[in-house]
């Protein structure tokens, strides 16, 4: 493989909308992803759920932006690490201040002279606090 014909991947985040919250954790529970048609089976993932109390703040610059939501998910298998350990320093009932983005990720790629483009939304978590700890 000629390595001026490779290059390793790039990505471009365009913000569609920003949620700053008060929420309660209401603790983890399993996914429906054993429901898919797909084959093999998938097994059930386990989520760890908030039920949103109040929003502190909302932002939507982008026409398919999330809108406000009664309720977020985050994947407790996920790789973020730092969500992780926010995970374990909260009680199940407990209020947080949650926050997170939705992005719409654009992967550029370009393998033997050949450019490929992949797009997926995220929403990476970038807060979660117990309500009362001081700001950061």
């Amino acid at each position: 493989m000629d390595a001026a014909r490779t290059t390793g991947p790039t990505y471009a985040r365009e913000l569609l909308s920003k949620h700053e919250t008060i929420a309660i954790y209401r603790g983890v529970e399993l996914g429906n992803e054993h429901l898919l048609r797909v084959f093999p089976p998938r097994e059930r993932k386990q989520w760890a759920r908030f039920d949103i109390e109040a929003y502190v703040s909302f932002e939507k610059p982008g026409k398919y932006g999330d809108e406000k939501q009664d309720a977020f998910r985050i994947l407790v298998e996920d790789d973020n690490f730092s969500s992780a350990l926010a995970l374990a320093a909260i009680a199940e009932g407990q209020r947080v201040r949650l926050s997170w983005k939705h992005d719409y990720v654009t992967k550029t790629e370009t393998v033997d002279g050949r450019e490929t483009k992949h797009s997926y939304p995220e929403r990476p978590v970038t807060e979660l606090v117990p309500a009362d700890a001081p700001r950061r």
